[in-house]
C-alpha cells in the first residue's frame, strides 16, 4: 500500500511539473507572439510612411520631367517663307543679358 502511494504521489508531482513547464512554454511563446505582432504593426506604419514619400518623390520627378521637356521645347517658326530655309533658336543669355541667337540648316 506504501508503494502504491508513493507511485501515485510520484505521479502527480510528474503531472504538476509538467504541467508548470507546460504554463512557463506557455507564457513565453505568448509573449514571443505579442512583440511578433507589435513589430508587425511597427513595420506597418513604417510601410506606409515610406510609400507616401516615394509616392511623392515620384511625382515630384515626373513633374520636374514635364518642366524639362517645356524648358526645351523647340517650335518651328511662324513664318512661312519658303526663301529661307534655316531654322533659327534664340534663348536668353544669363550673364548679358542679352538674346543668344543660333542658325542651322534645315
Amino acid at each position: 500500500m506504501e508503494i502504491a502511494r508513493l507511485a501515485l504521489q510520484a505521479k502527480i508531482d510528474y503531472l504538476e511539473s509538467d504541467s508548470k513547464s507546460q504554463s512557463e512554454a506557455y507564457a513565453a511563446m505568448e509573449r514571443r507572439m505579442n512583440e511578433a505582432i507589435d513589430k508587425a504593426i511597427e513595420c506597418e506604419e513604417k510601410l506606409r510612411r515610406e510609400e507616401t514619400l516615394r509616392r511623392k518623390l515620384h511625382n515630384q520627378v515626373q513633374e520636374l520631367k514635364g518642366n524639362i521637356r517645356v524648358f526645351c521645347r523647340v517650335r518651328p517658326r511662324q513664318s512661312t517663307s519658303e526663301a529661307e530655309e534655316t531654322a533659327k533658336i534664340s534663348f536668353p543669355d544669363p550673364e548679358n543679358a542679352a538674346e543668344i541667337e543660333v542658325e542651322a540648316e534645315i
